[in-house]
């Protein structure tokens, strides 16, 4: 049972968004032409749009910024339009041109693109992988799970434009993604005007123990599908993992009810930052004085 209170307050504010983001920067922004004068605060002014519509519908427990992330490999990421991290987390360096954070006390990372052409997409989807990856060296779990669920490891990365210039349904994902692990692909994009690209979730094709694991939790794991805000459905048990690749999942948006997509955009979003695995920042180790192992 839904609140209508509750979806007629997010609209207002899915209102503001779409207003700021789309008519109002292009008014503020743009020349008669259409030429932006101002490129920078063009797109600073989108992503501020952004991020204020993500920390409505997020816990307190977590804040939207922006910066770069680094790790204890010494790698740094490309500038990162939205970061999500803890509410008590504090970047290393937080002045005027950049703000730095250890990738421990990263839970989602995010591009505010415009109108995107297909060559466009593809590097915004491989830079959100790439930045995925510095997740890797992450080792001091705060709290170690009954089933490791491997999906809910990797930092969640999500996509935001206005508009796709080209066919959603002619997408080869396995191209774009060419040499990159399925675990680091987008957990789900948004395009105001053509929909959302997620994932699909067949219960029946999981490993045996999979199906077991989640029939206990009331899914019809015979014949049940449902959507899904990961590339994949990866459970361990006893240290061997069953992984399922999950099938690309468009929702084309629909003009009777044109916040659909986007609520389901938000509650995806909203679900991987809740579920990411949160670990410990540990300074020791950042130093090279300390080393601790995981799980």
């Amino acid at each position: 049972m839904s609140s209508q209170i509750y979806k007629t307050l997010l609209q207002r504010q899915i209102d503001n968004f779409i207003d700021t983001f789309g008519q109002d920067s292009n008014s503020l922004f743009k020349d008669m032409k259409g030429k932006l004068i101002h490129p920078g605060e063009y797109g600073m002014y989108r992503e501020e749009c952004f991020k204020r519509l993500l920390q409505t519908i997020l816990d307190k427990d977590y804040v939207v910024a922006d910066g770069f992330i680094i790790n204890t490999r010494d790698e740094v990421s490309t500038q990162c339009d939205v970061l999500v991290h803890r509410y008590n987390a504090k970047p290393l360096i937080d002045g005027t041109y950049a703000k730095f954070f250890p990738v421990e006390d990263i839970c989602g990372i995010g591009e505010i693109k415009s109108n995107l052409s297909k060559k466009e997409f593809e590097t915004a989807l491989r830079k959100l992988a790439n930045n995925k990856m510095l997740g890797d060296p992450r080792k001091v779990l705060k709290i170690k799970p009954e089933v490791y669920v491997g999906n809910f490891d990797p930092i969640p990365t999500f996509l935001v434009c206005n508009k796709l210039n080209f066919n959603l349904e002619e997408i080869d994902y396995s191209e774009i993604y060419e040499g990159i692990p399925r675990l680091y692909w987008h957990n789900c994009i948004l395009s105001l005007e053509d929909g959302i690209i997620t994932y699909e979730l067949a219960f029946d094709k999981l490993g045996y123990k999979s199906k077991c694991f989640n029939a206990e939790r009331g899914y019809n794991v015979e014949s049940g599908v449902c959507d899904w805000q990961y590339s994949q459905h990866i459970l361990t048990f006893d240290n061997v993992p069953e992984i399922y690749d999950c099938t690309i999942h468009t929702i084309i948006s629909d003009e009777r009810n044109p916040y659909n997509h986007i609520f389901t955009f938000l509650g995806s979003i909203e679900q991987a930052i809740k579920n990411c695995m949160k670990y410990d920042y540990d300074f020791g180790e950042y130093l090279g004085i300390i080393s601790k192992s995981i799980r």
